[in-house]
């Protein structure tokens, strides 16, 4: 019985919850490889800069950006896994409001990564 349900979850074709496209995928995860490839495109810590206060992405500036240069946060630092973008937009949908739960767990899997890769120890959510 237990083989079986391990079985059929494994077996169990899905549609990608940002490209819709039909592939077979296990519990953990909802989207297809070229979809978690653009996801990881997106992280905010590959490649970027950020302020190191609110965390926005820097252009030109080197360690905050001119909003908190200029004003008072009443927060230490803000961070996010990801640049707002309509995948971002799209998950955060579907998590929310479509009862795709599963997606925590990949959020999760980013999310430790992250922390564990910057070595913060104090983390609020």
């Amino acid at each position: 019985m237990e083989l079986k349900k391990i079985l059929s979850g494994l077996l169990i074709s899905q549609r990608c919850l940002l490209c819709g496209e039909l592939q077979l995928f296990s519990n953990s995860n909802v989207l297809c490889d070229s979809c978690t490839d653009l996801l990881l495109s997106k992280n905010i810590s590959t490649g970027t800069s950020c302020c190191n206060k609110c965390g926005i992405p820097l252009i030109s500036e080197a360690d905050r950006c001119l909003r908190c240069r200029t004003a008072d946060k009443n927060y230490t630092a803000n961070r996010s896994l990801f640049r707002y973008s309509e995948e971002i937009k799209e998950l955060i949908y579907q998590y929310k409001f479509k009862g795709q739960k599963n997606i925590s767990l990949l959020f999760a899997e980013l999310f430790f990564e992250y922390i564990s890769k910057n070595n913060l120890c104090d983390v609020i959510v």
